[in-house]
């Protein structure tokens, strides 16, 4: 089966590229002698031989153009002929898969299939990124045009539904996981001191974005409700490189109104084999968003070892079972309660720690390709569409 990854847009970190890497990583294979295929440009190609040099069985297809090669004023003629070169390489192809729901280039070819990593930007609430605005613009192609469409849980599955009732028999759960290098390791206090950290202070630790789905002033109120001479042992610490600009503003003065500024520290820019030793430092993770696609953070905290207070709702039971403290998001007091337990319960943190373990093995990324290879023959087979 040949199978090609649209990889026009080349980044060094950030979810979407994280899923594109290790997916077509354990999709190479698995995939039979064929292998797997870049579909991208010269420029980028050579980017991505970076990331893959000592992986056999994947390919490059450079016949693209970057759609900006020309600016603004020459993309209509770039989509002109990028639509006629799709037509062209989806005839050598026996799946194309997109990856990227901002950046989907919405070609009308006939053997396509879509990742839809979550659909918050169709929430009411949801403070809406230029990059939201373009997933809400190419759902409904993709929902149109797709073979099939995979998704990170079944929590996304049923909002896809319910959005839209047409993807009902293309929509496929391929369940998302995380780097190995997640694992548990003898503390580096030097390495707390680089952040900033005194290795003798607990933390509590948030890994992520600064957006208002975050809930991240409900979070900082619900340590600032600890009582006083348990706040005075902890820090709250924040890891959290993209987000809004109001969202940041309005963090940072909720601390300062809490009184919260010498118990607070917010990183950024921390590669992910510092963050590995920041996870096991912790004493928890606490991840209270509203609404999550998956929550690859419940995940790297529990590989890691480290204790997890997680959301109620969304898709955040889905991937933590019975590893977890669940917690009403949209209430402070429950927020502060599940952190107190942790406190309060030696027993109860040891025990998350254990079946944290045993919940993160639970996902693997050769378990998120075989799935998401079945789902490419059940296409092939005319099952789906």
């Amino acid at each position: 089966m040949k199978i090609g990854y649209y990889q026009i847009y080349h980044y060094p970190r950030g979810g979407t590229w994280n899923y594109t890497r290790h997916l077509s990583r354990s999709m190479a294979r698995i995939s039979g002698e064929d292998g797997i295929y870049f579909l991208t440009t010269r420029h980028k190609a050579r980017k991505l031989r970076n990331h893959f040099t000592t992986q056999d069985n994947i390919h490059y297809n450079t016949d693209l153009l970057h759609p900006s090669m020309l600016g603004s004023v020459g993309a209509p003629l770039i989509r002109l002929i990028n639509q006629w070169k799709w037509e062209m390489i989806s005839k050598k192809m026996d799946i194309i898969h997109f990856t990227d729901t901002v950046r989907f280039p919405r070609v009308k070819i006939s053997n396509f299939v879509a990742t839809i990593h979550d659909l918050t930007c169709f929430y009411e609430w949801n403070e809406m990124t230029k990059a939201e605005e373009a997933v809400k613009l190419n759902v409904p192609f993709i929902v149109k045009h797709s073979r099939l469409i995979c998704v990170p849980s079944h929590f996304v599955a049923q909002e896809l539904l319910k959005y839209f009732p047409d993807s009902e028999g293309k929509v496929w759960v391929t369940y998302e996981a995380t780097h190995e290098q997640f694992r548990p390791t003898p503390l580096n206090r030097d390495l707390l001191r680089k952040w900033g950290l005194d290795p003798k202070t607990s933390y509590f630790l948030y890994v992520g974005d600064i957006f208002y789905r975050k809930n991240l002033l409900r979070l900082i109120e619900a340590f600032a409700t600890l009582p006083r001479n348990i706040q005075e042992k902890f820090k709250l610490v924040f890891i959290a490189g993209d987000g809004s600009a109001s969202q940041k503003r309005k963090v940072y003065e909720k601390v300062r109104d809490l009184s919260l500024s010498e118990r607070f520290l917010h990183l950024a820019g921390i590669s992910d084999s510092d963050l590995v030793h920041l996870y096991n430092g912790a004493f928890a993770c606490v991840y209270p968003s509203l609404s999550e696609g998956f929550g690859l953070p419940i995940l790297e905290a529990m590989q890691c070892g480290c204790p997890v207070i997680t959301s109620n709702c969304s898709s955040m039971p889905e991937v933590a079972g019975d590893a977890a403290i669940l917690v009403d998001p949209y209430n402070v007091e429950s927020i502060r309660d599940g952190m107190l337990q942790l406190i309060e319960k030696p027993d109860l943190r040891q025990s998350l720690t254990k079946k944290g373990f045993q919940r993160a093995k639970e996902f693997s990324w050769e378990k998120t390709a075989q799935e998401t290879y079945k789902g490419y023959q059940a296409v092939l087979r005319g099952e789906v569409s």
